[in-house]
């Protein structure tokens, strides 16, 4: 077993080599036991030379090429079953899959061998790494991703304090606001201007009514209904209850709102 100085010494040649072979720099570790450091530099060490040197591989080819049948071959209770044993024989490669959203297991079936097995990956194996997918980054889920971004604008705007310098992210380049154009920074400083006059806001109902996507235009739009309770400067507990509307404008493979109509905002 190393001795704490003998550790120490082992760190600081891994932290040279790293920084000479591989132009990183090194941030502070002092916090750490050298046991822990050490095991940390190395893993980084190693993940670096293995990256170098790699070669892409197709991960059917990585995890060995197991046996298996065309979705259409098999019964519900022999898909599911498969589909188990598939999951495991990647894990046990270092690679895990998983899905934000709910699916049939036909439908993670038929994606594994008809589509991920042919998936090309970095050939690096480095115990305790994993290589990990997430099905909606090849299949993304355009349903929930809106209603997500739905619920995450509502709250930011009615229940919490609106952070400028990253909820204005969440916009398109250009919003439409009553009729006018603004750009990022313009709605967001509308935003504070309505959190500012309005407190403290209580959400009483938020019930998304359908979301409509048109993919060839990269338009989305959502329609839901709304009421909030506010508290005007003078006092008085205000109620305010109707229709909402939020568009989207895809920009950058994200969804952006470009137009947003809320009851009590901006009337």
């Amino acid at each position: 077993m190393q001795t704490k100085d003998e550790l120490n010494a082992e760190n600081l040649l891994l932290k040279l080599k790293l920084e000479m072979e591989h132009g990183m720099i090194m941030s502070d570790t002092s916090k750490l036991d050298p046991e822990t450091e050490n095991q940390w530099l190395s893993n980084i060490h190693e993940f670096e030379k293995q990256f170098e040197a790699a070669k892409q591989i197709k991960v059917y080819d990585l995890i060995g090429r197991p046996d298996f049948k065309p979705y259409n071959e098999l019964t519900e209770k022999e898909t599911d079953h498969e589909l188990t044993r598939l999951l495991n024989i990647l894990q046990e490669s270092q690679i895990s899959l998983s899905c934000i959203c709910e699916y049939e297991n036909e439908t993670i079936y038929r994606f594994l061998t008809e589509e991920f097995f042919d998936h090309e990956v970095d050939n690096i194996m480095i115990e305790g790494m994993i290589h990990h997918f997430i099905y909606e980054e090849f299949h993304p889920n355009h349903d929930y991703d809106l209603r997500r971004s739905v619920t995450e604008f509502i709250d930011n705007v009615l229940q919490k304090k609106w952070n400028p310098e990253f909820d204005h992210y969440g916009f398109a380049t250009s919003v439409t606001f009553r009729g006018k154009e603004y750009d990022r920074l313009s709605i967001s400083k509308i935003i504070q201007t309505f959190q500012e006059t309005f407190h403290p806001i209580n959400m009483n109902v938020q019930s998304i009514e359908h979301v409509e996507i048109d993919l060839e235009n990269q338009f989305a739009s959502v329609r839901l209904q709304l009421s909030y309770s506010s508290q005007a400067d003078k006092g008085k507990v205000l109620t305010y209850t109707g229709n909402s509307f939020i568009s989207f404008k895809m920009e950058y493979d994200y969804w952006n709102i470009s137009h947003f109509q809320l009851p009590g905002f901006g009337d």
